[in-house]
């Protein structure tokens, strides 16, 4: 299929745009507060992370909610009430 070969849309004929990749910087360093080394690298942050059973703030993993434990003595007066 030709690069160019594109459908219209709304009577004109569709474009194609292609962006730059967006490259992360590395980290800037920092010094540890759980041990005060120098943390140098992005790589060498998780390193630390991992080995010091630290969890970096917003990339926790997250546990489902709990589902509700059934109140008995509800279920039991409404089987009373109502005989289900």
């Amino acid at each position: 299929k030709d690069y160019d070969d594109l459908p219209e849309c709304c009577g004109a004929k569709m474009e194609r745009k292609l962006s730059a990749p967006q490259v992360m910087p590395d980290i800037q360093p920092y010094r540890s507060q759980a041990t005060g080394e120098w943390i140098t690298s992005r790589s060498h942050h998780r390193k630390h992370l991992k080995a010091n059973g630290l969890i970096e703030v917003g990339n926790e993993k997250m546990e489902p909610p709990k589902p509700k434990k059934s109140d008995s003595l509800k279920k039991e007066l409404i089987k009373h009430i109502y005989g289900h």
